[in-house]
Parts: C-alpha cells; sequence; structure tokens
C-alpha cells in the first residue's frame, strides 16, 4: 500500500510561516507530512532544553582533585574552576580530564587568565596517540579542528619560578560553530538522560550489595 502526501500549497507555506515553521520558500515540494516532522523536532528540541537534557555547552567534565604540586596548590572550585596558590619550585602540571573528540569538527579552548606564555602558565589539551598536538589557551583561546579522532588530555601547567596568588582557571572546551559568540564560563552539566543511566546504575549496584547482605544474613540464620 502505498501513501502519498499532497504537496503543500503556497496558502499552506504561507500560513506555515505565520506559524514559525516554515520559511515560506518553495524550491521543491514539502509534503505535509516533512512539516508535522519539523514542527516536532523543534518542540522536541525546546522541550529537552526545558526538562535539562540539552547536552552542555562546556565539554569538559573536571575529574581532578585539590592538589599540591611542587609548591603549587591547585583548588577544585564547587564550579569547577580551578584557583592557583603557592611558587612553582619546579614545573607544575594537573591533569582535568580526557575527552575523545570526534574529526573535523571545530572546537574553541578558554579559561586561561591574562598573562599566560609558554614561561609563565597555560591551559592546553594534548592528544593521547602522538602526544604531540597541543592547542594551547594563553589568555586569549585556541580555535582547532582535529583531523582525526582521538582522545585528549586537558591540563593546566605552571612554569618553574612562576608565583601564583589566587591564579583562576575556567577550563572550557566548546564546538565553535554552536557557541561560537558564548564564551562566558559554565561548567560541565549532564544532560537528563545521562543523570537518569548514573541513577539507574546507582541504584542496581545498591540493589546488588543489598541483596548480599541479605542472602548472607538468611545463610547465618540457616546455620
Amino acid at each position: 500500500m502505498s501513501i502519498f502526501f499532497k504537496p503543500i500549497t503556497a496558502l499552506e507555506a504561507f500560513l506555515g510561516k505565520i506559524a514559525g515553521i516554515y520559511d515560506g520558500k518553495l524550491p521543491k515540494p514539502i509534503t505535509r507530512c516533512q512539516l508535522l516532522l519539523k514542527k516536532i523536532a523543534q518542540n522536541q528540541a525546546i522541550t529537552q532544553e526545558s526538562l535539562g537534557m540539552k547536552k552542555s555547552k562546556n565539554m569538559l567534565k573536571i575529574t581532578a582533585k585539590t592538589t599540591t604540586k611542587n609548591g603549587v596548590t591547585f583548588t577544585v572550585n564547587s564550579d569547577f574552576s580551578i584557583t592557583c596558590n603557592g611558587t612553582a619550585t619546579a614545573d607544575s602540571t594537573l591533569d582535568l580530564c580526557f575527552i575523545t573528540l570526534p574529526q573535523n569538527v571545530k572546537y574553541t579552548l578558554t579559561g586561561c587568565p591574562v598573562g599566560g606564555s609558554n614561561s609563565t602558565y597555560k591551559l592546553y589539551l594534548i592528544d593521547t596517540i602522538e602526544w604531540t598536538r597541543l592547542p594551547q589557551d594563553k589568555g586569549s583561546g585556541i580555535t582547532f579542528s582535529p583531523s582525526d579522532t582521538v582522545m585528549w588530555k586537558a591540563a593546566i601547567k605552571i612554569s618553574s619560578g612562576q608565583i601564583c596568588d589566587d591564579l583562576t582557571f575556567y577550563p572550557m572546551l566548546r564546538k565553535t560553530d554552536m557557541y561560537d559568540d558564548d564564551a562566558e564560563y559554565e561548567p560541565f552539566s549532564a544532560d537528563l538522560q545521562t543523570q537518569i543511566n548514573e541513577l539507574r546504575e546507582q541504584i542496581v549496584s545498591a540493589s546488588a550489595v543489598n541483596t548480599t547482605v541479605l542472602d548472607a544474613q538468611d545463610g547465618d540464620k540457616t546455620e
């Protein structure tokens, strides 16, 4: 059985334009089905954002913990910014996280305080295959596009002899095409589906532990 969708008319296109679901142009026939699917996609995007399901702008999920290395104390703040204090007795590096980036996509790395350089401090990514590609932010951000899909390490480096007095980094990696004009820092946040999946894993894990405890208790009673 074949289904035929009547092409949209000029009047319907005009009404659709008023409703904000069609651009009013007719380069080729558009079916009512296509129009409906477009509207559904738009509504879905609005719903996902309102429910917290929108992907995080910041792709860096910081896993580093507060620590002291070579005279510099790296403090991981509640918003996952990093505050540095102390004098570096040698080059001091804090690994922030690892992330796999698809190839041929533009990314922008920001978050290094003004005054960064190779001899002071910087925020950088380095590939974990050749360990040679090194996009670096020294205070003004850096945009790059990987030529292949590999895992990268994000890190902060404080050079030997550098004095840090509440020097705060705001590490952020964002897709340039989506957030080119939105450089304001925000920490990584998992979308709703990811949070649900993580909560489900925690419940399953807790359930398994409880089952093991109950089985052990039942075994004690039978002895």
